[in-house]
């Protein structure tokens, strides 16, 4: 999404409404996928999102070359965008924005694809363990509106640190206690919830700090390092377990990259003001 698009002082929930369609497509995902293989077999499970697959590419083909003549000449391969945000002075920004959004992705795989399986062993039913799948991505909705409120009115470390910070009390306390329906279903709202929910607002937290024709550039950059700790959560999370870790110390580990990320988040003003003066040139 181009920031012209997003009327100053709504950016970030402008941007992060548009990324709650992630959290709504896996509840959808989770509620349509049992009636649709009991229609059409397991097979239904790829022809309906390959069709919409190809309804979505033709649309966005038609609206292509909208956005080919809002786009600046890049003929000079030092003024393209990739460059630009590769070189001084973007290139600590970029860095400190994909690694907040790698190592949080890492975090965000890591218990939505082993708490279904880590749950069981504490006393949870399978269906309470797969709800809570459903519990996470519901309180990250409701955490990423409130952080995205947050960060159009220049809070943006402050929302993300108290962020982290809520969630790593969280993990504590699922560490430590008596594993519980009830209080562990609430544990996993806060944690499960924030790390959705900061997912969803961080590429918000940049709209401020790279120049509008890098923005695009910056983001997809920092979406592909997410892809890389999106792989390294489940691997990790599968060596703990195979190793004999339980839930308890699932979750300890859990906390190790939510500190790496309320470090990295104490950097984004540093972040900010290093990309600044390219982005008012």
């Amino acid at each position: 999404m181009s920031p012209h698009w997003a009327p100053p002082g709504r950016r970030a929930s402008t941007l992060t409404i548009v990324s709650l369609g992630i959290s709504f497509g896996a509840i959808a995902a989770g509620l349509i996928a049992p009636p649709l293989v009991a229609l059409g077999g397991w097979r239904a499970l790829f022809l309906l999102p390959g069709a919409a697959t190809l309804v979505l590419a033709a649309a966005l083909f038609l609206l292509f070359p909208i956005e080919q003549k809002m786009a600046p000449s890049a003929d000079n391969p030092d003024t393209r965008p990739l460059a630009r945000i590769l070189r001084k002075p973007l290139r600590f920004p970029t860095v400190i924005f994909a690694l907040l959004y790698g190592i949080n992705a890492f975090g965000l795989y890591l218990i939505t694809s082993w708490a279904p399986t880590l749950l069981p062993q504490a006393g949870f039913t399978l269906d309470q363990a797969a709800r809570s799948i459903t519990i996470i991505q519901l309180g990250g909705l409701i955490v990423a509106l409130a952080l995205a409120w947050l960060i159009d009115r220049n809070h943006a470390v402050l929302a993300l640190a108290g962020a982290y910070v809520t969630i790593i009390v969280a993990f504590t306390l699922l560490a430590i206690l008596p594993a519980d329906p009830l209080s562990w279903n609430m544990l996993l709202l806060v944690a499960g919830g924030g790390i959705v929910g900061v997912h969803l607002c961080i590429m918000a937290v940049v709209t401020g700090v790279f120049p509008p024709d890098c923005l695009a550039t910056a983001i997809g950059f920092g979406v592909a390092v997410a892809r890389i700790g999106a792989i390294g959560g489940p691997l990790a999370g599968g060596w703990l377990i195979g190793h004999g870790a339980g839930p308890s110390q699932f979750f300890l580990f859990a906390i190790l990259p939510m500190a790496l990320c309320l470090l990295i988040t104490l950097a984004l003003p540093a972040a900010r003001r290093a990309g600044q003066p390219d982005a008012t040139a």
